[in-house]
């Protein structure tokens, strides 16, 4: 029994239930690379290898301790939208699963804290109905929630539209998935109610991001939970929600005018076209998007559409292809070889006064709040970048 850890086995059950695995599944991702398969009465037991808990624990990523807790797992408690909802607007696959689990967790410790501090954090917007009109909710919204001033690059635009949103308490959590990681997510993003968004970083593809943001914001408004995976298609009619939601997300990023000025795209309208390239920067919102629009109000065809989406998508490639080529050539000048560096996502305010509020009520001690600014809040301080950062210059700067 040395070589053995006691578990409550309930709770690798429990994850199970949330991962949507059966016991089969758990034990075909735990043998993975062994010669041995490893066999049922060795996972489902109070006693169990360590060996064969961190390989359980690569799959749900909740530490050791987790397992050898003895208090029983309830759904009521740990409260994740797989026990809320059947069926989502993606096929949910394990790396979904990992990443939806991993942001749920980071939600409802937010919500603890902002609970145990005292920090008000509820739904300050009404709740809309799919019987409304998209295009008009955007509008109403927009006054409140649109960035009121013109920017240029679409990181500062997005940075500027999550601190927006913060005002009126929705939180949205930026999740970055590293080039190497096992198990890939095809979610761009989802809503977890009250108000909470969660988005991918699209780092090559930032109007995507931005757009998907809207997109879930229509979520927020509709107060419907669900996983997103948002893809430029002819739309369905089945998708009355996600229909409601694109067309939100369309008007609130275009608005009004220039919706109007649509109208007087040409049927016969190239990828390039000067007055879509226009709209699309001044807007962040991406070509593809506009075009889909156009389709879907019979500007264009869907025929025309397709043949436009093609177009673009020979144009990025190419693109791509130049940059990985001067990249390449750069490094060869230098002497330098190409790295993979993981980049912050981009911080909530809301977030950051949820974690400075329970600091200054003593919910959480300083090393505790000095270990999530340092981990989650880009520096913006112009000191030597060695300096050791104190807890201070997160909170004043």
């Amino acid at each position: 029994m040395a070589d053995k850890l006691t578990i409550n086995p309930q709770r690798i059950k429990c994850m199970m239930e949330i991962f949507g695995l059966s016991e089969g599944d758990l034990l075909e991702l735990v043998s993975t690379g062994l010669k041995n398969k490893i066999r049922k009465e060795a996972v489902f037991t109070p006693h169990i290898k360590k060996s064969h808990l961190k390989k359980i624990d690569e799959v749900f990523s909740k530490g050791l301790s987790f397992y050898t807790d003895p208090e029983e797992l309830r759904k009521e408690r740990l409260s994740s939208v797989f026990f809320r909802k059947d069926n989502f607007n993606s096929d949910i696959a394990l790396g979904d699963r990992q990443i939806v689990h991993k942001m749920e967790t980071r939600i409802h410790s937010l919500s603890a804290l902002s609970k145990l501090s005292g920090y008000e954090i509820g739904r300050k917007l009404n709740i809309f109905s799919v019987t409304d009109s998209p295009e008009e909710v955007a509008s109403q919204v927009r006054e409140n929630l649109h960035p009121d001033k013109q920017i240029n690059r679409d990181r500062d635009f997005l940075r500027a539209l999550i601190d927006k949103l913060a005002e009126y308490n929705i939180l949205v959590l930026e999740f970055v998935e590293s080039w190497n990681r096992k198990n890939k997510s095809n979610i761009n993003g989802f809503f977890i109610t009250p108000n909470n968004i969660v988005i991918k970083r699209q780092q090559n593809s930032l109007k995507r991001e931005i757009f998907t943001l809207a997109h879930e914001l229509g979520h927020y408004l509709l107060n419907d939970e669900q996983l997103d995976n948002i893809q430029f298609n002819q739309p369905q009619e089945s998708k009355n929600i996600e229909n409601w939601c694109d067309s939100f997300a369309f008007a609130f990023l275009v608005g009004y005018r220039e919706i109007k000025g649509l109208k007087s795209i040409s049927s016969d309208v190239k990828y390039n076209d000067a007055q879509i390239e226009a709209i699309s920067k001044q807007h962040h919102i991406s070509r593809l998007a506009l075009f889909v629009h156009l389709a879907i109000n019979k500007r264009i065809a869907w025929e025309g559409y397709n043949k436009l989406k093609s177009d673009l998508e020979k144009e990025y490639d190419a693109k791509k292809q130049r940059e990985k080529e001067a990249e390449k050539q750069l490094n060869k000048e230098h002497g330098k070889t190409v790295g993979y560096g993981s980049s912050k996502p981009i911080p909530s305010p809301l977030e950051k006064d949820i974690y400075t509020t329970a600091y200054c009520e003593g919910v959480i001690d300083e090393y505790e709040a000095l270990s999530y600014f340092n981990k989650n809040i880009p520096s913006t301080g112009s000191g030597h970048p060695s300096k050791q950062k104190s807890l201070d210059d997160f909170l004043y700067e």
